[in-house]
C-alpha cells in the first residue's frame, strides 16, 4: 500500500493513495513529495522516501504592475505581489496560464517570444494598457510561435523593424506555427531599414488577428529598400474585424496580402510613398497600392471597406 503527501515547506498541501494518484494544487513553487509504501500482508515492512524540490508547480495567472513593486514576490499570484518585468512574469506562468498587466506603460528593450500556450493581457483594456519597446537599435516587440499564444487587450508602440533582421512583422510577428493577436492597438511604431513584410506579419494557417486597430505606423528607411504593408502583410490565417488607418509604406500603404482570409476590415487614408515612376493611370496598381495590394490569386477577401488611400502618380 502506498501513500503520498505534497508539502509546501512542512505544510502539507495534498494526499493520495495507491501506486500513482493525481491531485490539483492550489500552491505554487518548488513541492516535497513524501512516499510511503507498506508491504501487503505485514505492516512492519515499510519503506519511506522523501524528495525535497521533487515538483515545481507553476500558477495559471500571474500579474504585472508599472514601477515600483516593495511587494513583488515570485510566482506574482495577486496583484499585491505582482511581478514589475512582464519577462520575469512570463517564466513564472504554467503553460494554459495568462500574464496579467495593469494599466499604465509596460517597456521591454527586447523582442518578447511567446513559445507556449500562455496568454498576455492588458487586464483593463487597450485604451489604458501600453507595451512600449525602449532602447537602441532595431527590434520588434512580439513574437508567437504557438497556436494557443494569445497577445491581448494592449496597445503596442515603440518597435523599430529592420528587414535584414526580421523580414516579417516589424512589430508583431506570428510565425508559422500560430498565434493570437486580438483586441489591440498596433501604433507609432516604424520600419526604418531594409525590407519588411508588415507592421503585423501572419505566416500561419494557425496565425489570427481580430478586432485590431493598426494605425499611425510609417516607413523611414533611406537605403533604398522596399517595405511592403504599411499595416499589416499576412501569408496565411485570418484577418478579422481589423482597422488599418493611418499608415505609410513604400508599397501597399494599408495592407500586403498573399494569402489566407480577410474579411470584415476597414483600409482608409493609408499612404503609398514609393517614388518609383508609375503611369498616372495605375496610381493603384500593385506596385505602388495606398491601401491594399494583392499578391496572389489564392485570396479570401470579403466584406471590407477599401476607402480615401492614396499613392503618388510619380
Amino acid at each position: 500500500t502506498c501513500s503520498w503527501e505534497i508539502l509546501s515547506g512542512a505544510r502539507q498541501v495534498a494526499t493520495g493513495s495507491g501506486t500513482t494518484f493525481s491531485c490539483v494544487l492550489e500552491e505554487a513553487g518548488a513541492l516535497t513529495v513524501k512516499l510511503t509504501a507498506t508491504k501487503t500482508g505485514d505492516p512492519s515492512v515499510v519503506l519511506a522516501r522523501t524528495r525535497a524540490g521533487f515538483l515545481s508547480a507553476a500558477p495559471g495567472n500571474v500579474y504585472v504592475v508599472t514601477g515600483e513593486n516593495p511587494g513583488a514576490a515570485a510566482p506574482y499570484t495577486s496583484w499585491a505581489t505582482a511581478a514589475t518585468r512582464i519577462e520575469d512574469a512570463l517564466a513564472a506562468v504554467a503553460d494554459g496560464g495568462t500574464v496579467h498587466l495593469s494599466n499604465g506603460v509596460h517597456e521591454v528593450s527586447r523582442q518578447i517570444d511567446l513559445k507556449r500556450a500562455v496568454t498576455i493581457r492588458g487586464e483593463f483594456g487597450r485604451d489604458v494598457t501600453t507595451l512600449r519597446r525602449v532602447g537602441t537599435g532595431h527590434s520588434r516587440l512580439v513574437r508567437m510561435s504557438h497556436p494557443e499564444a494569445c497577445v491581448e487587450g494592449l496597445t503596442l508602440t515603440g518597435a523599430d523593424g529592420d528587414g535584414a533582421i526580421n523580414s516579417w512583422g516589424a512589430c508583431v510577428f506570428i510565425d508559422v506555427l500560430g498565434g493570437v493577436l486580438q483586441d489591440c492597438r498596433v501604433t507609432d511604431n516604424t520600419m526604418s531599414a531594409g525590407s519588411q513584410y508588415g507592421i503585423v506579419g501572419i505566416r500561419s494557417p494557425d496565425g489570427v488577428m481580430r478586432r485590431t486597430t493598426i494605425d499611425r505606423n510609417v516607413f523611414t528607411a533611406t537605403d533604398g529598400s522596399g517595405g511592403v504593408g504599411g499595416g499589416f502583410a499576412i501569408s496565411a490565417g485570418p484577418g478579422e474585424s481589423c482597422r488599418v488607418t493611418l499608415n505609410t509604406n513604400r508599397t501597399a500603404g494599408g495592407a500586403w496580402i498573399e494569402g489566407g482570409t480577410v474579411r470584415n476590415c476597414t483600409f482608409t487614408r493609408n499612404y503609398n510613398n514609393t517614388v518609383v515612376s508609375i503611369p498616372s493611370n495605375k496610381s493603384n496598381n500593385r506596385v505602388s497600392a495606398g491601401g491594399v495590394a494583392f499578391a496572389s490569386a489564392d485570396i479570401v477577401f470579403e466584406n471590407n471597406i477599401v476607402a480615401g488611400n492614396t499613392a503618388p502618380d510619380k
